[in-house]
């Protein structure tokens, strides 16, 4: 099943792992690559730093309304259940201006790692993201991107790339990810 994270906030409701319906084992989609990204503060980070924990890997536009709200979930998240291996990570692909990224970590009160990809211009990002993203070119891709990788370093879901797929509210996501939580870690 493939995960649309243009989350809706509007869904009030979150599940409580102690309620949660075991479910059966996910599937492996294919190995996450490593990258590298750059943080506010002149560091960088790379995916493989995370190997160990459940990474929700998000591509946004700092501008989108979707990438915003997906990102305040994600602190929710982060924050819950972060003391239990979760990771949340957003990537900006629109700009490789610290200053701009810092507003965005500011203004949506994120909790979580927000860098960006410097690849010399704002197109050449998205095409780094796309391929990331397993991508066709002519694929037009509704942002925010999200990956959710296991513990093993493994792509378990991820956003179908075009708008023709229902939105998943934010209770479906934490399910995702306590399912993934709770998964024996699978080697590559």
């Amino acid at each position: 099943m493939l995960l649309r994270v243009s989350l809706a906030l509007t869904f009030a409701t979150a599940l409580v792992a102690a309620d949660l319906p075991a479910g059966p084992p996910l599937p492996v989609i294919r190995p996450a690559p490593n990258f590298s990204f750059k943080l506010p503060g002149g560091g960088q980070k790379k995916l493989s730093d995370y190997r160990g924990k459940v990474v929700a890997l998000e591509f946004i536009l700092t501008t989108c309304s979707h990438c915003q709200a997906a990102s305040r979930v994600l602190s929710k998240l982060t924050d819950e259940l972060g003391p239990k291996g979760f990771q949340a990570l957003a990537v900006a692909i629109n700009t490789s201006d610290e200053a701009v990224v810092k507003q965005f970590v500011v203004t949506q009160q994120a909790t979580f790692p927000v860098g960006w990809l410097d690849f010399g211009s704002v197109g050449a990002n998205a095409q780094v993201m796309m391929k990331y993203m397993d991508m066709l070119p002519n694929d037009r891709p509704m942002m925010p991107q999200q990956l959710l990788i296991d513990r093993a370093g493994n792509v378990r879901y991820q956003t179908p790339p075009s708008s023709d797929h229902e939105a998943v509210s934010e209770p479906l996501l934490r399910t995702r990810v306590i399912e993934l939580l709770g998964a024996k870690s699978q080697a590559k």
